[in-house]
């Protein structure tokens, strides 16, 4: 056994240095052993630039490293290559090379692997011939959308500014409206394969420690390849899994989140996702809408009646005319009781199966709705909403009464301001 693992250990050592990748081992300081050292660990991407130059006064070899795309080439060409150029210094016997660059976030590393992790997220390595170390420069510049208005959370009176994909300026977002000191950004990376920055947000004199520490424990103990999504980050925070209804909520309004940290929840946002996360929540907190907030007392109170009455027809609406129309027709007044008994004359199934096939059809629609492209979707909206709607009542398949209860149970799906629990009222 002690053979087989020592001829293990030896085949991952020839491995590692025939790829040149060993994290523990010291960086080579001559450049192009250094390159060998870089690409062989990022492997043979085309997108890979190692651009070398002479720097200082003793003209000495550099090398910048990073990914095409991923940073702001003009950076790299003013703020860091041209100001080597023109060093009055020699750069060698590791001199301080950062004190010549025009850049205002420079990281000092001799760690293999976090030189990878820094010019995967967008940085540029910087290597001089003869410095045991390397400087992990800030010159990201990929290109990213800028903040506009909110489209799944709509307000009249509300901010016009919604979060975007770059992690940063969504925790910029967050300070210009919280400018306090107690604010707390703690920023860590999840995924093992292909890792995500993620930043926790809270406010240290408010929320409770102990839901920090629980929000942060879940998070390092995630284990996955890559996470992605804010959904499938939501997914690892939660709780109960099994449970249908929403048990964390997203947001891409950064009022709101503002608003939320202010009164003590925690607020998680994933780079490359418009929209942050918070916890913890309960049913009544998916209720409310930033829009409350803009009216008085009585047009707020009066707004959410609405709203729980609409979600309790959604729960109760079918089961209640079903009950009334099969069992309990005495239930109902006379006049519509002949109107309603008029409508299922003929019909071949009874109300339950009757239902579930309207709100089959009504899911259908809904989904092509949503897929069909934006020219064609007024005409699908008219041709299954109006001729397929009257077509099944003429066809004696259903009765008008219940397709107007099916239109109501749709419309109230969406009073709900959060599409988390439109989703989870849809199953109800």
């Amino acid at each position: 056994m002690a053979t087989d693992c020592s001829v293990l250990e030896t085949l991952v050592q020839g491995l590692a240095d025939a790829f040149e990748w060993n994290p523990v081992a010291p960086l080579p300081r001559s450049v192009d052993q250094w390159v060998t050292r870089i690409r062989g660990a990022l492997g043979s991407s085309s997108d890979v630039i190692a651009r070398q130059f002479t720097a200082g006064r003793s003209r000495q070899r550099a090398v910048v490293v990073y990914l095409d795309g991923m940073v702001d080439t003009r950076m790299v060409d003013q703020d860091i290559i041209a100001q080597l150029q023109q060093a009055p210094a020699a750069l060698d016997g590791g001199f301080a090379v950062d004190a010549f660059l025009a850049v205002s976030s420079v990281e000092v590393s001799a760690d293999l692997s976090k030189i990878i992790d820094g010019i995967l997220s967008g940085h540029a390595a910087l290597f001089c011939h003869g410095n045991p170390c390397t400087y992990i420069v800030d010159a990201r510049g990929y290109k990213a959308r800028s903040p506009e208005q909110p489209t799944t959370e709509r307000t009249i009176l509300g901010s016009k500014e919604a979060f975007v994909e770059p992690l940063r300026t969504n925790t910029t977002m967050i300070r210009r409206r919280i400018q306090s000191r107690h604010l707390q950004m703690v920023e860590l990376r999840v995924g093992d394969l292909s890792p995500a920055a993620v930043a926790v947000v809270y406010l240290g004199n408010i929320a409770r420690p102990s839901l920090v520490k629980a929000i942060l424990s879940r998070l390092r103990a995630i284990r996955a390849d890559s996470v992605l999504t804010s959904a499938a980050l939501a997914a690892h925070l939660q709780g109960d899994q099994a449970s249908p209804f929403p048990q964390v909520e997203r947001t891409e309004r950064p009022e709101v989140v503002s608003q939320e940290v202010l009164n003590g929840r925690v607020c998680v946002l994933l780079e490359n996702d418009p929209f942050a996360i918070l916890l913890p929540t309960t049913f009544w907190d998916m209720l409310q809408a930033h829009g409350d907030y803009t009216q008085s007392a009585w047009g707020a109170t009066f707004v959410r009646s609405v709203r729980a009455a609409a979600l309790f027809f959604v729960a109760t609406g079918p089961g209640l005319y079903c009950a009334l129309v099969m069992v309990h027709l005495d239930l109902i007044p006379h006049d519509l009781a002949l109107t309603i008994v008029a409508g299922r004359q003929g019909l071949p199934v009874p109300a339950p199966l009757e239902y579930a096939f309207l709100i089959l059809l009504f899911e259908i629609l809904r989904e092509v709705s949503i897929r069909i492209p934006q020219s064609l979707g007024p005409t699908i909206g008219v041709v299954g909403g109006i001729v397929l709607g009257q077509a099944v009542v003429q066809s004696g398949i259903a009765s008008a009464p219940l397709i107007v209860v099916v239109s109501l149970v749709g419309l109230s799906l969406f009073t709900a301001p959060h599409y988390q629990l439109v989703v989870s009222n849809r199953y109800v």
